[in-house]
């Protein structure tokens, strides 16, 4: 495997990886994807899931359905199998990667439109700013105003994952993105790099877990937006880790509501005063003011759901 990355990583620098296919060649027949893609699906060793003691390996080519309905992750990682079975449908979760998932490019109506020249293609405005933003962030935090499309990214920041990109690092998967504006990437693996997998520790003792999305009206299955959660104790709450996607140009971790969770009790007043405070920073464009209040919404359901479920520990 090594080997076969090697000579990827050495030919492909101008390259795109191609996975599954659910990204690149649905771009490839609109003109969006580069000229010189590496095939990536036969390298062996990246398509299991490897447990050990404190820790799971899910390789870049595991598909999004295999994360869905892994018996043993829908028991350990509730939360990510939860997340998993949402994206698409499932003949595309039966081909899309974790990976791809991952590393996928923009989501905007005006991206792939062959005669529509946008910041991420070439052109040298955003025609959603000014046109038609509905699906856009409401926390506008770059010139592109297209939320950041990861499903998988949202649940694995909740959840601790590292990402393993070769040939020789190991980063949390929160540091994979980042608001600095780029044209061609929404990720930090640089040309030349392999994301080869993703390291999840096990649940600490009297953790929770949980996922929900909102579907966005005529944008087919991707998110209004979409809540994933990790708390770790009730009485009180000593860690909350709660991040959300569809809302910004990253999977963006709410730092106020982790912030008034810790060292209360996790109740359902506690809830609701926590999510109250999301989308304090949000800096909404004209048609997604609605997001905040949907934000709030999702972040005090989720949390709600946590209050009556045993820990991870006790169930």
């Amino acid at each position: 495997m090594i080997h076969e990355a090697q000579t990827l990583a050495d030919t492909a620098h101008a390259a795109e990886f191609l996975a599954g296919g659910t990204d690149v060649l649905v771009r490839a027949r609109m003109g969006r994807a580069a000229e010189r893609v590496a095939d990536i699906g036969q390298i062996a060793g990246l398509d299991q899931l490897d447990w050990s003691p404190g820790c799971l390996r899910i390789g870049a080519l595991v598909t999004v359905e295999r994360l869905a309905t892994d018996q043993t992750l829908r028991c350990e990682h509730p939360a990510l199998a939860h997340a998993a079975e949402s994206l698409a449908t499932p003949m595309v979760r039966s081909v899309a990667t974790v990976g791809g998932n991952l590393l996928q490019r923009v989501r905007c109506g005006y991206f792939p439109k062959p005669h529509v020249r946008c910041l991420k293609s070439g052109g040298d405005r955003c025609h959603a700013r000014t046109g038609d933003h509905t699906n856009g962030v409401c926390f506008d935090l770059g010139p592109c105003v297209a939320p950041h499309p990861s499903t998988l990214a949202v649940a694995l920041i909740a959840h601790d994952a590292e990402a393993e990109i070769w040939p020789r690092r190991c980063v949390p998967v929160a540091d994979l993105y980042s608001t600095e504006w780029s044209p061609d990437r929404e990720h930090r693996v640089a040309p030349g790099e392999v994301l080869t997998g993703l390291f999840v520790p096990a649940a600490p003792p009297t953790s929770m877990t949980a996922y929900l999305r909102v579907g966005a009206t005529h944008f087919g299955g991707w998110p209004a937006a979409e809540v994933a959660v990790r708390v770790v104790g009730r009485d009180p709450v000593r860690r909350a880790v709660v991040v959300a996607g569809g809302v910004a140009p990253i999977p963006l971790r709410l730092q106020s509501v982790e912030d008034y969770l810790v060292g209360r009790r996790l109740d359902i007043e506690t809830c609701a005063q926590a999510a109250a405070t999301a989308g304090y920073e949000a800096t909404p464009l004209p048609r997604t003011e609605y997001k905040v209040e949907l934000l709030r919404r999702l972040v005090r359901t989720v949390l709600t759901q946590l209050v009556q479920r045993p820990t991870e520990e006790e169930s």
